[in-house]
């Protein structure tokens, strides 16, 4: 029988744009091997391919290089323990609700351009006006339940996405605060909000994923007690 190609459509993002997208999820040694990946998925459709590597490797960097994909991110996933959740000094009193659906048209409007550091506004298969259609799609998605658990959020001003993942670990997915907003102790209370939650759920860490160039969100984290975790890099090829 012949083998399946090792190649996955993202069947959200293919319904988002109405373009077949995939992700290669099983890097060959060779590069005349992933030539034939490439011809096989154009074959079946596909118009974009993504490839995340983690942890990086030299050798996988040349050999996608070689076939033609092109780096659109790289980025860092940071950890913290139950032990220090809390955050609780210092911390601003402001209002902190969980949204539900009557949020979502103003989360939508705030989340829009929010995101600038991320691979969607810097890969050239992706418009503008793309990259903010994927994250108001997200947001929705998760106040509905479906890509996640609970959207803490300060009205008008700023937001935390938390999703309950595998083995005990959560996952802050996005976190966001308006710019005017932004170095008032929002970001700090709403990840206050989210850790304590985690760990009234049972979760005994918490992770979080952020750009490498985003220097401004890698100190945040740091400062609160997050430590590096990983690191991967994102590739992308448009067919």
């Amino acid at each position: 029988m012949k083998n399946k190609i090792p190649i996955i459509e993202l069947k959200w993002d293919t319904r988002l744009f109405n373009k077949k997208i995939g992700r290669l999820c099983l890097l060959p040694g060779y590069i005349n091997k992933i030539d034939k990946i490439i011809n096989e998925a154009k074959s079946k459709g596909f118009l974009y391919l993504t490839c995340r590597i983690e942890p990086p490797k030299f050798s996988q960097i040349r050999l996608l290089e070689s076939a033609g994909f092109y780096l659109t991110d790289a980025g860092l996933t940071l950890e913290i323990k139950t032990p220090n959740l809390y955050l609780g000094e210092n911390l601003i009193k402001v209002p902190i609700n969980t949204a539900t659906i009557t949020d979502i048209p103003v989360l939508k409007k705030i989340v829009k351009s929010l995101f600038l550091h991320s691979r969607f506004y810097h890969d050239p298969f992706f418009t503008k006006d793309d990259a903010d259609k994927i994250y108001q799609a997200w947001i929705e998605d998760a106040i509905k339940g479906i890509s996640a658990d609970i959207v803490f959020w300060v009205k008008n001003k700023g937001f935390i996405v938390c999703k309950k993942s595998r083995l005990k670990t959560g996952e802050i997915s996005l976190i966001g605060v308006v710019d005017k907003f932004r170095g008032k102790g929002i970001g700090k209370a709403l990840l206050a909000s989210s850790l304590k939650w985690f760990d009234k759920e049972g979760f005994s860490k918490v992770r979080v994923r952020t750009q490498l160039i985003n220097i401004n969100s890698l100190n945040f984290y740091l400062s609160h007690g997050f430590y590096v975790y990983s690191c991967d890099m994102v590739f992308g090829k448009i067919l």
